[in-house]
């Protein structure tokens, strides 16, 4: 029991801990289920009496392997109890980690236009200027069905389009009469009817004046509220980074650089943006990432200048003075405010707190020899020192010593690495196709560390996790001024692709991956399909 005893200044509360443990089961798995999922963790090795409780209370152990698979409980009104959940979840990272499918691979066409995109487990492709087809990835595991749907016959030709089906909104980029110089129109529709968006603002369309007619968009992207486009004339020297308030209609930042390569949603109010070409250091060669807070200027009008508004900059490895040019690509799937729709009603789904950014380092030499790296990023080590300075004045330098040895891991791109199919992350894994032998194989890095802390504090053999936790280091005097050591720690699987005898090699031309599924692709001529595998 506790005792009180007085002081002359507030009683001292003695805590009698055998308390705790006179409850009965119920009431204690109550009080450990308030517990987060690491705390429950540790608990499981305070004694035999909570190791038991915890082992044989499904809700508890659904908590910690959620936790440790870098997952989120999905809606309490989905149809699955607690112990389904938890079986479901086993089941679903024991496939991942064998990369073993009971399904056969799906295939399915590849449409001639080439305008795509894959975000959330649907694989969108435009069959012609105004009709778009999409395909809901399945998985048996977490109860998503097959669907397949078409929007066609829009009254504009679509340039090119982006979704996110957390909120069912697909975004299509109107291409302009360049007779007439019109603007860009950003149209907001349902993405399962084509209709005009019903929570979008007023008409449902966004406008962007420009003053060239022969924008790209690398990027279009969506996270909760935000719409970023990365509008792009080179020719022009005109890049624009445009973020808008896609339910109100408000633009809430404008980022003008012709420097600008590509850009991603850090958190829910930072943007992180890549540079090609030299950097504004006179006393650094090489590519920076900047840092900026799309709200800094919201409602003013006024214009966020890299130079002056960033909030911070991380350095990355210095570059040798062979290299006249390079260009970062930054991908990271899905959007730091993703959720599934409610209406799948899955179980669970990767987690929002932590995800891979994936940096592609394009470098030309004097001897114009094209070189690529990969450099891959948990967003926390970012967000981490982000917070850390919070309170910290703006335009903050994170030297490449100070963040990246420990905290990425640099690789070199593996061979005929794409710049085109290029949803090769999602969560914390990375996938890629690697040719040895000629055999072609589908591997994985996945950086979420959690599993092995696991099995290191258990003491398990049970796992084979084939873990990559030395430092590694890059030495290429071409590329970088000095060698560039890595350390950061992953998992990594592969399968070799098996096809039924007489079939041949299949013609791979780059690795996909979303929650559920790894998409193959064969893009060559008389050969251009998608195949499914899932997990």
């Amino acid at each position: 029991m506790s005792t009180i005893a007085m002081s002359r200044t507030r009683p001292i509360i003695k805590w009698d801990s055998g308390l705790l443990f006179r409850l009965p089961d119920e009431l204690l798995v109550q009080v450990l289920e308030e517990l987060d999922f690491r705390t429950l963790a540790r608990c499981r090795q305070v004694c035999k009496l909570l190791l038991t409780i915890i082992n044989g209370a499904a809700a508890l152990q659904y908590k910690i392997e959620l936790g440790v698979a870098g997952m989120e409980n999905g809606p309490s009104r989905a149809p699955f109890g607690t112990a389904d959940r938890l079986a479901r979840l086993k089941k679903h990272q024991q496939a991942w980690d064998a990369l073993q499918s009971h399904e056969p691979i799906r295939w399915i066409s590849m449409e001639e236009r080439g305008v795509w995109e894959l975000y959330g487990n649907v694989l969108a492709q435009a069959k012609d200027p105004t009709t778009l087809c999409f395909q809901q990835l399945p998985s048996i595991i977490r109860g998503i069905d097959s669907k397949e749907w078409t929007l066609e016959n829009f009254d504009f030709v679509i340039r090119d389009f982006g979704m996110d089906p957390a909120q069912d909104l697909l975004v299509l980029v109107q291409s302009p009469h360049a007779s007439i110089h019109e603007p860009y129109r950003i149209h907001l529709r349902h993405l399962s009817s084509g209709e005009r968006h019903s929570i979008a603002s007023t008409n449902a369309i966004l406008i962007h004046s420009s003053r060239t007619d022969n924008y790209s968009f690398t990027t279009i992207q969506v996270s909760g509220d935000l719409l970023g486009i990365l509008f792009a004339d080179p020719v022009e020297d005109d890049v624009q980074l445009i973020v808008w308030n896609w339910t109100t209609g408000t633009r809430i930042c404008r980022v003008i650089d012709e420097d600008i390569g590509s850009f991603a949603f850090l958190t829910s109010r930072h943007v992180l943006l890549a540079l090609a070409g030299p950097d504004y250091d006179e006393d650094v060669l090489g590519p920076v990432l900047f840092v900026i807070d799309v709200f800094q200027h919201a409602g003013t009008g006024t214009d966020t200048l890299l130079q002056s508004d960033y909030l911070c900059k991380f350095s990355l490895p210095q570059l040798s003075e062979q290299v006249i040019h390079y260009s970062v690509l930054i991908r990271s799937d899905p959007a730091p405010a993703w959720k599934p729709h409610p209406d799948l009603k899955v179980p669970f789904y990767t987690a929002r707190h932590e995800r891979l950014l994936v940096l592609t380092l394009n470098v030309i030499e004097e001897t114009r020899r094209f070189r690529s790296f990969l450099l891959l990023v948990p967003s926390s080590t970012l967000t981490y020192r982000i917070d850390a300075g919070a309170s910290a004045s703006d335009r903050r330098v994170f030297q490449w010593e100070d963040w990246g040895p420990t905290g990425t891991r640099l690789i070199r791109a593996p061979a005929q690495h794409t710049r085109v199919w290029v949803c090769h992350v999602f969560g914390m894994k990375f996938a890629f196709k690697h040719i040895a032998n000629d055999k072609t194989e589908i591997c994985i890095m996945d950086f979420n560390w959690l599993p092995v802390m696991r099995q290191k504090a258990e003491d398990s053999d049970d796992l084979e996790l084939n873990l990559k936790d030395q430092m590694t280091t890059i030495r290429s005097g071409r590329i970088f001024e000095n060698p560039v050591s890595t350390s950061l720690p992953y998992r990594s699987r592969s399968i070799v692709l098996d096809l039924p005898s007489g079939e041949g090699p299949i013609p791979l031309t780059a690795v996909m991956l979303s929650e559920d599924s790894l998409i193959m692709v064969a893009d060559m001529p008389g050969i251009r399909k998608f195949g499914i595998i899932t997990y």
